[in-house]
């Protein structure tokens, strides 16, 4: 077992209350952060590349998991022991379903973020984290097949569909009762751009942390949503590597961070609009270049080809750096 077969994904609820206001108001500041809660999801074993049974083992290694806690094997030059992670809220195993992992993580946050129970509506940031070609994609969107057809058989749709789905069902969004809008943004190399507008730049709000500048897209239906989706996926930045392969129907490693947000409008009783956000953030995967069979680019390095190339083309060991330290940013 590798114990780069697992991904972690973290969701935060903003609290106390999303953001209630009139036509024209100055944006807020944003609101604080609730502790996370995290879960744990294991891959199967890919068929090849650098998740495939019998590869070579790391320094740390997956021997088991149960419920919520995760087991690593670790293996040093002159001692080996293992250490067992509790901090996962619930962990799924290889066989787990997408629907299943929708079943038993969201409800609770698309309660928050639909105010349901007389409950004031909260925002909600979704993130994937984990290696590259853990399966942060594919838990976030789904399968290619499904995501094409428009048809899902329990284990095809990822979070993302499955949530706006749920959202529709609820709110009467496709009817006109709520306004349901959604932006498509990539993070990659230290730029953010439009994934619905060939690239454009966008511009964070150091107040609020709201993109400026982005496209936003109305949603009506599924079919609106499925061709946010295609499109978002189809202009975000990726590459085959060892560690995550590009096949038919499979684009590769995702290079870049990419945050797909949902943006519900409902009119309250007094007449203000109430806006609330459900982000999900696909992070780009972290990696080791000893794993993926490039050479290790020091930041410097990585810095000086991204202001050479304007950070186009940059090679995937630059990349690589600029992953790793804005993952590392996150926890500060």
């Amino acid at each position: 077992f590798g114990a780069s077969r697992f991904s972690a994904l973290a969701v935060r609820v903003m609290a106390p209350k999303a953001t209630s206001k009139s036509a024209g108001a100055a944006p807020a500041k944003r609101p604080p952060l609730l502790a996370a809660d995290v879960y744990c999801r294991i891959r199967p074993f890919a068929s090849e590349g650098g998740h495939a049974e019998g590869g070579e083992a790391d320094s740390r290694t997956l021997a088991g998991w149960d419920d919520a806690s995760v087991t690593l094997e670790t293996k040093y030059m002159f001692s080996s022991g293992e250490s067992k992670y509790t901090f996962p809220k619930q962990v799924f195993p290889p066989d787990t379903t997408q629907e299943t992992i929708f079943d038993d993580m969201m409800p609770r946050f698309l309660n928050n973020f639909l105010g349901t129970e007389g409950a004031e509506p909260q925002n909600v940031l979704f993130l994937a984290y984990g290696q590259t070609g853990t399966g942060k994609t594919h838990t976030m969107f789904g399968t290619d097949a499904s995501l094409t057809s428009g048809v899902d058989d329990g284990d095809g749709w990822g979070l993302l569909p499955r949530v706006a789905q749920a959202v529709f069902e609820k709110t009467g969004a496709g009817d006109g009762q709520a306004i349901l809008q959604g932006q498509a943004i990539e993070f990659y190399c230290m730029q953010a751009a439009d994934l619905l507008n060939d690239g454009s730049p966008v511009y964070i709000d150091t107040e609020s942390c709201m993109p400026v500048g982005a496209s936003l897209r109305r949603l009506q239906s599924m079919e609106d949503l499925l061709s946010l989706i295609a499109q978002a996926r189809a202009n975000r930045t990726t590459r085959s590597t060892r560690m995550n392969t590009a096949v038919a129907g499979h684009e590769g490693s995702s290079r870049s961070h990419a945050a797909l947000i949902l943006h519900l409008l409902r009119r309250t009783d007094e007449g203000k609009v109430h806006r609330t956000f459900f982000s999900l953030i696909d992070l780009a995967g972290a990696e080791r270049p000893s794993k993926t069979g490039e050479t290790r680019v020091s930041g410097y390095e990585a810095w000086l080809e991204i202001i050479k190339k304007g950070g186009k083309n940059v090679s995937t060991g630059a990349q690589a750096a600029f992953i790793n330290f804005e993952l590392t940013l996150l926890r500060t």
